[in-house]
C-alpha cells in the first residue's frame, strides 16, 4: 500500500532515480506509518514522518529515505519474529516494490538475511488467498496444491554497508518513541 501510494504522489518508477548500487544510508529518515503501525508498536494513531529534511532533499533522496524506512520496519518485524524463536535464513519478495533491485539489495543488507526473487513475483495474498480457497473448497492435499515457486536469484547482504545501515537503523528507531506522544 505505501509503495502504491508513493508511486501515486510522484511517479510511477521511483526507484529509477537510485540506480541498482546500494549507497549508504539518507540522511532524511522516513517513518512509514501512514495508517498507524502495527508490530512493534500497535499504535493505531501513529503517523508517518520525514525526518532530516534539508535544502539538498530531492527525489532521489526522499525515494531512498522511503525505502531505507520501508525496509527499517521489515527489520522491526523480523526481530520481533526473531523474539518468538524463529529462525529464518533467506526470504522471498515479491510485488511491486521487488522489481527494484536497489530495493532487493537493501532488504538483503538491513535485514542481514538472503532475499530471494521468485521467477514470476505478480503473486501474493490474493494467489494464496485463492489456493487456500481451492483446498477447503475441494478437500485438497495442500502439499499439491502450494508449491514452492521457482527462484530466478538470490542476493546476499552487502556486508560493506552494513555497519552504516545499522546506525541508520539506530537512529530510526528513536524515532517512534520520540514522536508517538505528539
Amino acid at each position: 500500500m505505501l509503495v502504491s501510494f508513493i508511486c501515486g504522489v510522484a511517479s510511477k518508477d521511483l526507484s529509477a532515480s537510485l540506480g541498482e548500487s546500494l549507497k549508504k544510508p539518507s540522511s532524511e529518515i522516513f517513518l512509514p506509518y501512514l495508517s498507524g503501525e502495527r508490530t512493534p508498536h500497535n499504535d493505531a494513531n501513529i503517523r508517518g514522518v520525514f525526518m532530516g529534511l534539508n535544502n539538498y532533499s530531492d527525489k532521489a533522496s526522499l525515494t531512498q529515505a522511503i525505502m531505507e524506512g520501508v525496509t527499517f520496519a521489515l527489520r522491526d518485524n523480523l526481530e520481533a519474529l526473531k523474539a518468538t524463536g524463529a529462525d529464518l535464513n533467506s526470504l522471498i519478495i515479491l510485488g511491486g516494490g521487488s522489481k527494484s533491485i536497489y530495493w532487493q539489495k537493501l532488504i538483503a543488507t538491513v535485514l542481514n538475511i538472503s532475499v530471494d526473487i521468485p521467477k514470476e513475483g505478480d503473486f501474493g495474498a490474493a494467489f494464496g488467498a485463492a489456493r487456500l480457497g481451492m483446498i477447503a473448497a475441494n478437500n485438497l492435499d495442500a502439499s499439491l496444491i502450494c508449491k514452492a515457486p521457482i527462484i530466478a536469484n538470490r542476493i546476499h547482504p552487502q556486508k560493506e554497508f552494513q555497519n552504516s545501515f545499522e546506525e541508520a537503523y539506530g537512529k530510526y528507531k528513536k524515532l517512534y518513541p520520540a514522536i508517538s506522544n505528539i
